[in-house]
């Protein structure tokens, strides 16, 4: 029996490598370097050229009525952002309130990333074929996707991540896990992005 259970343990060892996933981490990914945001409230320093957003979520399930999906909302001000809580309802947020996904492109991507503080780019997976981020890796039920950036929209114009005028701009980043309609505790991230 021993020998049965130690032929498990090193099986075990032997495909999984010793690291344990934290879902809750969300990455910027520029080059070669990856800043791991784990914090509900974090900064990053970007050069203004394209970079992806890395993250955990849940497979979208249109049979199931489980939609899970990222919401990010991308804003100019503090003022935006420096009273989100959790416990708050997502109604008393302007630009997570239900309707407020802005529409994608015509290939049902966002070749850009909305600016705004009236809405969110809402982005699932529910198969290769209509999907709006990439996936990375599958673990059991989640998965991780990314989703590349590499211009922005702003006052109905597109612009360039070189172009841009900002220096900084802050990430809200919303994965509602359980589906409710609330911020619940580890759902919330707001990234401060400082552009060089």
């Amino acid at each position: 029996m021993r020998t049965v259970f130690s032929f498990i343990f090193i099986l075990i060892a032997l495909f999984s490598n010793g690291e344990e996933i934290d879902r809750s981490v969300v990455k910027f990914i520029q080059g070669n370097n990856s800043f791991s945001i784990n914090k509900e409230i974090d900064s990053v320093v970007l050069i203004k050229e394209p970079f992806a957003i890395d993250y955990f979520c849940r497979e979208y399930s249109e049979k199931d009525k489980k939609f899970y999906a990222a919401q990010i909302a991308v804003l100019s001000s503090y003022d935006d952002v420096k009273d989100l809580h959790a416990g708050q309802s997502l109604e008393s947020i302007a630009y997570f309130e239900p309707g407020t996904g802005m529409a994608p492109d015509e290939s049902n991507r966002y070749e850009s990333i909305f600016i705004t503080n009236d809405g969110h780019n809402y982005l699932y997976y529910y198969n290769e074929k209509d999907r709006r981020v990439d996936v990375i890796s599958r673990h059991d039920n989640f998965m991780e996707f990314e989703w590349p950036v590499s211009k922005f929209y702003i006052n109905d114009v597109d612009v360039t991540i070189r172009d841009i005028k900002f220096d900084v701009l802050y990430f809200v980043i919303l994965i509602n896990d359980n589906l409710n309609s609330t911020v619940d505790p580890g759902e919330l991230k707001v990234v401060k992005v400082i552009l060089k």
